[in-house]
């Protein structure tokens, strides 16, 4: 079966799953925490940020079923593979706030959403002191456990 163009596809489970067409970029995914504990991925509107990082989410949560036949799996079979967490705000959940506090709000509910699934203390001070504290909090707690 020939694999399928699916345009607009942004969730790489459901890509792979479907047999989705998908340029296979997963050998450079084990570079990147090489780069750092921290690494924001901006590239331009359109331009496959959303995938991307559903990408390095599932990699790094150790979804090797998903990467049968993808550059990937060798590194995930590699000792020197060790889940990570990959923090996603999905910019698309905020874009139709009508008002500062409904965005506040809605930032409010992701970061505290996120920080229950890292075990991390959420400090609010403002969004943006928030979501540095929750990225030093999730990334000392990673580098913890790894550690163990």
């Amino acid at each position: 079966m020939e694999p399928e163009l699916l345009a607009g596809m942004q969730d790489f489970e459901k890509l792979v799953t479907k047999k989705g067409l998908y340029v296979d970029k997963t050998k450079y995914f084990p570079l990147l925490p090489k780069r750092g504990d921290v690494i924001f991925c901006a590239r331009p509107r359109r331009f496959g940020k959303t995938l991307t990082v559903s990408t390095l989410e599932a990699l790094y949560s150790g979804r090797k079923e998903l990467f049968q036949g993808f550059a990937a799996v060798k590194f995930m079979d590699s000792p020197e593979f060790t889940p990570k967490p990959v923090i996603h705000p999905d910019m698309s959940e905020f874009d139709n706030s009508r008002s500062l506090e409904i965005l506040e709000g809605k930032i409010r509910k992701y970061l505290t959403g996120t920080a229950e699934q890292y075990d991390a203390a959420l400090k609010w001070d403002n969004a943006a002191g928030a979501f540095s504290n929750l990225l030093k909090d999730v990334s000392r707690a990673a580098a913890k456990k790894s550690s163990c």
